[in-house]
């Protein structure tokens, strides 16, 4: 990056624009969601906080179903370009059970629905884990590659950053998502966002190609 973020958030306070929606896939579901949260794990302060909690059976409970925590719409500001490169980074913790719950980045763009950012968006430090898909797992996201599992040896985390990059013009409106998926039982601890920035790459640019 040449530049300083054109977007930051710290979230030193509750941030004003960010939503939280969740959904069950059974009857059975115990309803949990997103939260903001004063304090975080290894003293941080601010952030949200996505439960991989360990109620669920897979008999008589299910808690497969997922819980999206969703951005503001950001514009890509004319000083972006057209076919640039714009590079989202974030500090997150991840503590879930290895495999079967773990957490997916979304991205909309101009609207359009809301899609995985693919493997090759990744610079630094992707999701690292495909989730186990049906029948196997009943997590409603399996087969995408997620955030998942905890620090060797222990039942914690830590904290790391993830670097993506989006091919985006400027004016485009972008919205991204931090999706935690949950299978029908059993968890750790969750998923952990703690800030979130986005700035404009240099990029020399053809027809087609934006080179770095």
């Amino acid at each position: 990056p040449a530049a300083p973020p054109f977007y930051t958030e710290t979230f030193a306070t509750a941030p004003a624009g960010w939503t939280a929606s969740a959904e069950g896939v059974s009857p059975t579901w115990s309803p949990v969601n997103w939260q903001f949260r004063t304090a975080l794990p290894d003293g941080r302060t601010g952030g949200y906080y996505a439960p991989d909690p360990l109620v669920g059976n897979c008999v008589t409970t299910d808690q497969s179903g997922t819980m999206t925590l969703v951005a503001p719409p950001i514009e890509i500001p004319a000083s972006v370009g057209s076919k640039a490169m714009v590079q989202l980074e974030f500090t997150h913790y991840v503590a879930t059970e290895a495999s079967f719950d773990g957490g997916v980045v979304m991205a909309s763009i101009n609207g359009a629905p809301a899609v995985a950012l693919p493997a090759d968006a990744w610079m630094f430090n992707g999701p690292p884990t495909e989730l186990i898909r049906s029948p196997v797992s009943t997590n409603p996201l399996g087969g995408l590659h997620a955030f998942s599992g905890v620090n060797g040896g222990s039942l914690s985390g830590s904290w790391a950053t993830s670097t993506a990059m989006l091919s985006v013009s400027s004016g485009d409106e972008v919205v991204l998502s931090w999706v935690m998926s949950t299978d029908c039982g059993g968890g750790v601890d969750g998923w952990y966002i703690d800030s979130v920035s986005l700035v404009a790459c240099a990029a020399e640019c053809g027809d087609n190609v934006c080179t770095r």
